[in-house]
């Protein structure tokens, strides 16, 4: 089957689909990279979930937990009196799936810290 554009999904069993909103980055935050096409913020909504999720609902705005995607990498050290250190980094990459030519992300429940409420 040669499938050349998705236009509809449904996650199955414990997975949640949520937007791939990109953050300006400039604060500091911890990120997550989306493709490599920007800084994608931790805080998503929901737009579809599988039939095993119970607490989590189409809608609701998150909070994604990164942990099961960092990827441990070493940025160039420096000469520094002598001695070349190497600086430790955590990248992370979350799965993404294009529907309708626009990102989304492909997570599981767990992935989830928390439904946000109430927000200004």
């Amino acid at each position: 089957m040669n499938i050349k554009k998705i236009k509809k999904i449904t996650p199955t069993f414990t997975a949640v689909i949520t937007t791939a909103d990109l953050e300006d980055n400039s604060k500091g935050e911890i990120i997550l990279l989306n493709k490599n096409k920007g800084d994608t913020s931790n805080i998503q909504q929901v737009v579809a979930v599988g039939s095993m999720v119970n607490t989590i609902k189409v809608g609701d705005i998150v909070h994604i937990n990164p942990t099961r995607f960092g990827k441990p990498k070493y940025k160039e050290g420096s000469l520094k009196d002598g001695v070349i250190e190497n600086n430790f980094m955590v990248e992370y990459n979350i799965p993404t799936i294009e529907v309708n030519g626009k990102d989304f992300l492909f997570i599981q429940d767990r992935d989830i810290d928390y439904i946000i409420d109430e927000y200004e």
